[in-house]
């Protein structure tokens, strides 16, 4: 599994803004207006628990990234000394 290309994050942040302005404008058409108070607001909380999510997983995503580069470089360690010792791989 790679890392998604440059284009896709402005992609779905593009789509998570069109998303959050197509809710606001269907929110705030035909009901009472307290209610596209509550709606809006509601909207604004989900808007800010994507971006929550989107960071958290490029956090996470970098951590995995991390993790794998110490693998590598552990299982190059290990074929060397296995491979000084003499021991068929």
């Amino acid at each position: 599994m790679g890392r998604q290309p440059a284009g896709s994050k402005c992609t779905r942040s593009f789509s998570s803004a069109a998303l959050v302005a197509s809710l606001l404008s269907v929110a705030c058409t035909g009901a009472p207006s307290g209610s596209n108070e509550a709606i809006g607001a509601t909207v604004l909380e989900m808007s800010e628990a994507i971006t929550s999510l989107q960071q958290s997983q490029a956090e996470l995503q970098e951590q995995i990234d991390s993790l794998r580069a110490d693998v590598a470089r552990q299982d190059t360690v290990v074929r060397r000394v296995a491979n000084l010792a003499g021991i068929p791989q």
